[in-house]
């Protein structure tokens, strides 16, 4: 229930902290700061500044069409 795409978010909740979870869970050893945090990292720069409030504007307004688009497709395989 943690990771689904109901929780997921492009910069707080995305693949590297589900890689995260899984590391702490199997060799109780945390993903490498510098890969957990690159978001924020892109946020300290002007472009990171600029660009990230326009691609989470951009995801929020399409991440409602995204489960009606994939059961319209027939799924990923076609």
């Amino acid at each position: 229930d943690e990771f689904s795409e109901h929780t997921y978010h492009m910069l707080d909740h995305n693949c590297n902290h589900f890689t995260h979870a899984i590391c702490q869970f199997l060799c109780n050893k945390p993903l490498p700061g510098e890969i957990l945090n690159q978001h924020k990292m892109v946020l300290d720069t002007e472009f990171g500044k600029w660009f990230i409030p326009k691609l989470e504007k951009m995801a929020a307004r399409y991440s409602s069409q995204v489960p009606s688009m994939l059961e319209g497709s027939g799924g990923v395989d076609n």
